[in-house]
């Protein structure tokens, strides 16, 4: 019989949160698009609940007309993403995963970056791949992408990179509406959840993490202060990923 508090955590889950959720547990992956005003809020948001909600790592790859095969190939793996601060939302008070306790710094509009669950890079493809403006990639990125879905392997210059246990590859792409987002025909049969986020719906993590960057700023002047790892909530994580 399934925990009472697992169960009350799932229910209080978002949408996007469901969405990773169900590929994760079902070893799928999705597409998830947001009008195009909306979608740095939208890779922010997923980043949060990556991070937040499952304790995973994540990259973002930024697609462009002009992305290479090369360039795709690098960008899957931790140790050679860019500066976390080009891509990271703001973090809140608490960076830990929702379902995890772990010590941590707080530091107010300090970003998240894309470690692993351990806190070091490594060069090893994330848990995570947000693949914002796929559908821009020339169609041979877009074909090196199904074959790492089919395979859960892609050649680097180097070596051979194999997908980890729990990996979720994660087009995010700007559409108007519903049904309008897609990648290139095998890549988009592939994929096993399409998802519009309306914008209007708010973005949870992201929101909260404002609120408690607001709190922080508010409480600047506070007496006792929390040092690293002095957070009073301890959850479990839905799905963590021991790294070695």
């Amino acid at each position: 019989m399934a925990d009472d508090s697992l169960l009350d955590k799932v229910h209080a889950l978002s949408d996007l949160e469901l969405a990773l959720l169900l590929c994760l547990t079902s070893r799928e992956h999705c597409l998830v698009s947001t009008p195009s005003d909306a979608i740095d809020d939208l890779i922010q948001e997923l980043q949060l609940v990556v991070a937040k909600t499952f304790g995973l790592s994540w990259v973002i790859i930024d697609c462009t007309p002009s992305t290479t095969l090369e360039d795709f190939a690098s960008a899957l793996l931790l140790g050679n993403q860019a500066s976390p601060s080009s891509h990271s939302p703001t973090a809140s008070r608490n960076p830990d995963s929702y379902f995890t306790s772990r010590p941590s710094t707080s530091h107010p509009r300090t970003p998240l970056s894309p470690l692993t669950p351990g806190g070091a890079f490594s060069s090893r493809i994330a848990n995570v791949v947000l693949a914002k403006n796929l559908d821009r990639a020339p169609q041979a990125v877009q074909i090196q992408a199904l074959e790492l879905l089919r395979t859960r392997r892609i050649f680097t210059r180097t070596s051979v990179q194999t997908a980890p246990k729990q990996f979720v590859f994660i087009p995010v792409l700007e559409a108007s509406s519903g049904g309008k987002a897609h990648v290139t025909a095998h890549l988009n049969d592939f994929l096993y959840i399409a998802y519009w986020h309306n914008p209007q719906d708010g973005f949870v993590n992201l929101e909260e993490a404002d609120a408690s960057n607001d709190a922080d700023t508010a409480s600047t002047g506070s007496v006792v202060k929390r040092g690293p790892g002095d957070d009073s909530t301890s959850t479990q994580p839905l799905i963590f990923e021991s790294v070695g």
